[in-house]
């Protein structure tokens, strides 16, 4: 349990996506994506930037390495294809999208990009002790 601890926003974030992706969107849902085009597309960057973000976040000490960096992404990327198995699997009312993957990776790469630019310009900040 003390492992755990020190990820609780990644879990969070984790299994509010895991709930997003696997319920029933209602009725607000089901409007909001066929008002706005792309929505969805637009959601996944979102929920996927946030995830990464998040994990890059808790383990950037251990992101000075190339290697972590690939494994985060990897990472993120594989637990957005792990949902999309869910959504045809084990939903009646979902399905497997492959531009849902395309936008779980744009928003993947969009944190990680901006991470690495944020490193560069203000190490003091991101490596700060609180």
């Amino acid at each position: 349990m003390r492992r755990l601890i020190p990820h609780i926003r990644t879990v969070l974030t984790a299994i509010i996506i895991l709930v997003l992706s696997i319920g029933e969107p209602g009725n607000t849902g089901r409007a909001v994506f066929r008002i706005v085009p792309y929505a969805d597309k637009v959601f996944h960057i979102i929920m996927y930037f946030a995830l990464t973000v998040t994990l890059l976040l808790e383990f950037r000490h251990q992101v000075k390495r190339k290697l972590t960096l690939i494994l985060i992404i990897c990472g993120a990327f594989g637990y957005g294809v792990l949902m999309e198995l869910f959504q045809k699997y084990l939903t009646s009312n979902r399905s497997l999208e492959v531009y849902d993957m395309i936008a779980n990776l744009i928003g993947i790469l969009i944190a990680a990009m901006l991470f690495l630019l944020f490193r560069r310009l203000y190490p003091e900040i991101l490596y700060k002790k609180y």
